[in-house]
């Protein structure tokens, strides 16, 4: 998966933690799935909560580094920290309208069937737009 280091990365992050966001993205380069793939794992998920939206694709998907103060320590490897990865996307919802979100890549991982996805729902970002007649 390709993981960027943004401007907004630069700004969020200490200067100490730069080496450590390269091998997050390099540590993440042998990941088979892309950034719109995880991006429809958390649109499907945060559409679970909605009454009759349903997730048609994943227009635009983004990936990026951030910190994360609810990220395990050192979740992606050695000295990362509270580092984690970002997903932005954009969904097509179909005749019902289209999703603008993002999630942490932790989170994504942590999806399930558990009691935890309220909690989960509550750190993901979703804003629908709803198509009227």
């Amino acid at each position: 998966m390709k993981v960027n280091i943004t401007k907004e990365t630069k700004k969020a992050i200490y200067a100490y933690q730069i080496d450590a966001a390269k091998a997050v993205c390099d540590s993440l380069k042998e990941d088979d799935f892309k950034p719109s793939d995880y991006a429809l794992m958390a649109a499907n998920f945060i559409a679970s909560f909605c009454d009759d939206f349903c997730v048609m694709r994943i227009i635009e998907a983004d990936a990026h580094i951030m910190p994360n103060c609810n990220c395990e320590y050192n979740a992606f490897c050695d000295d990362s920290e509270n580092l984690d990865v970002w997903i932005d996307f954009i969904a097509d919802g179909g005749s019902y309208g289209f999703m603008r979100g993002g999630a942490y890549l932790s989170d994504i991982w942590q999806i399930g069937p558990d009691e935890n996805r309220v909690t989960l729902r509550r750190r993901m970002y979703a804003r629908i737009a709803k198509y009227t007649d």
